[in-house]
C-alpha cells in the first residue's frame, strides 16, 4: 500500500511539473508575440495585371517574401472575392494579405506591397 501511494505521488508530480513547463513556454511564446507596438495589414495582389507571370503562386509565398526579408508576419490572408474582367489590362483578382509591424511597411513598400485599406490597425 505504501509503495502505490508514493508511486501515484511521484506521477502526480511528474505531470504537474510538465504541465508548469509547458504552461511557462507557451507564455513566452504569447508574451513575444504580444508585444512590439502598432501591427498594420498590408496587401500585394498575386500579379499586377492578367496575363504576365504571376508574382505569388501561393500565399505561403507572398509570406515568405515577407519573412526572407526579415519582416515579422504575424498572420496571412488571401482575399479573392471581387469579380474580375478577362482583358490583360484587368487585375487578377487575388490578393495577398499580411499582418506586420507598422514600422517595418517601408521595407514592405520596397518589395511592392501597399498598405492594405480593407484592414485595420491594432495595438499590441
Amino acid at each position: 500500500m505504501k509503495r502505490t501511494s508514493v508511486q501515484i505521488i511521484s506521477i502526480v508530480l511528474i505531470l504537474f511539473s510538465g504541465g508548469v513547463l509547458l504552461s511557462l513556454a507557451c507564455q513566452d511564446v504569447f508574451l513575444n508575440e504580444q508585444s512590439g507596438g502598432t501591427t498594420i495589414w498590408i496587401e500585394q495582389a498575386s500579379a499586377p495585371h492578367q496575363c504576365i507571370p504571376l508574382t505569388f503562386h501561393s500565399e505561403e509565398e507572398a509570406v515568405q517574401q515577407l519573412k526572407a526579408n526579415n519582416i515579422r508576419v504575424f498572420s496571412s490572408d488571401t482575399r479573392s472575392a471581387f469579380a474580375v474582367c478577362r482583358a490583360c489590362s484587368c487585375p487578377t483578382g487575388t490578393v495577398y494579405l499580411a499582418l506586420i509591424y507598422e514600422e517595418q511597411l517601408g521595407q514592405a513598400e520596397q518589395l511592392g506591397w501597399v498598405r492594405s485599406e480593407s484592414q485595420s490597425t491594432s495595438e499590441e
